[in-house]
């Protein structure tokens, strides 16, 4: 018997997530680190508030996540020009350090995903998840 596809999704994220955070653990990375740092490679100086919307994580876990972060030098946090209760968030010259290091993990997560899987597999694959994704946010 075939396993659904909502399980066969689910179990695939949980076993890759888990496999994530115990390679970032062996950099000293705690669970969300290695996402934030991800994101904010690429977004640097956006709020809070995105990080939780884009990361999809609750605002007040990433406050922790971005406090902790903040307290281990990895980003500091300036007071967002136009409101002064939101934080801009920036990496800090160790926050890039280890930004590199969640890149090569989630290099590696992805090449176990994709081993034994052709280029051309690979592409009809992600042309249909993102077909999935699409109809999941409808």
């Amino acid at each position: 018997m075939q396993m659904p596809l909502h399980y066969l999704l689910h179990y695939t994220e949980e076993h890759i997530y888990k496999w994530v955070q115990t390679e970032a653990a062996k950099c000293g990375m705690t669970p969300g680190q290695p996402k934030i740092l991800d994101f904010l490679s690429t977004h640097e100086g956006c709020e809070q508030k995105l990080i939780a919307q884009e990361c999809c994580m609750q605002p007040s876990t990433v406050t922790g996540i971005i406090r902790r972060m903040r307290e281990n030098g990895l980003v500091r946090c300036d007071h967002a020009k136009d409101n002064r209760k939101s934080y801009q968030v920036f990496l800090t010259e160790k926050g890039r350090e280890a930004q590199k290091e969640a890149d090569r993990i989630f290099n590696a997560a992805q090449q176990k995903l994709i081993r034994g899987i052709s280029p051309q597999e690979q592409d009809v694959f992600m042309q249909t998840l993102i077909k999935l994704y699409h109809n999941a946010i409808e």
